[in-house]
């Protein structure tokens, strides 16, 4: 089933990113759609996913699949989250990348992730956060947007939420 609702990221840089939420019975699916005239090694794509018992899943993907995929839990009162690192493929957190064509002189990558349903706090739904890293800025600094300005970390109730229907 797929929540038609898409979420973008990419006002402040050349790189955007859009990213659609899809489910079934045993997974979530991610579809991220980022268009950037200069893709390079360190671009990347970072999302944060609702787990179980208040913990946070941060998966970060570079332009050859899961870069890392970790864990952790943010302690009461606190905006910081530690993270641990965990195995994806133990997980059974799966990527694949593809590139896009450069019509209109515009190149990009598109990320399908599955994500077991089984390790979010998916019911009826899933809160996620998620950064574009876009590498190629002018002073060779990577530069990170979030893409949902303001939402705190460890604050669940500031993080986009995709529903759930049936």
């Amino acid at each position: 089933k797929e929540n038609t609702d898409a979420l973008f990221c990419g006002s402040q840089s050349q790189a955007q990113v859009s990213v659609r939420v899809g489910y079934d019975d045993g997974n979530v699916y991610l579809l991220a759609e980022r268009a950037d005239d200069f893709l390079t090694e360190r671009d990347a794509l970072t999302f944060f996913l609702g787990g179980k018992d208040g913990g946070v899943y941060r998966l970060t993907l570079d332009g050859k699949g899961i870069e890392s995929l970790d864990f952790g839990k943010a302690v009461s009162g606190e905006e910081e989250i530690s993270f641990t690192p965990c195995d994806a493929e133990k997980a059974g957190v799966r990527a694949s990348l593809r590139l896009c064509g450069k019509e209109s002189g515009v190149a990009g990558l598109i990320y399908e992730v599955a994500f077991p349903r089984s390790l979010l706090d998916a019911e009826k739904g899933i809160s996620l956060l998620f950064d574009l890293v876009n590498a190629d800025s002018p002073d060779g600094e990577a530069e990170r947007e979030e893409g949902k300005p303001g939402a705190i970390l460890s604050d669940r109730k500031t993080w986009f939420t995709a529903s759930f229907e049936g």
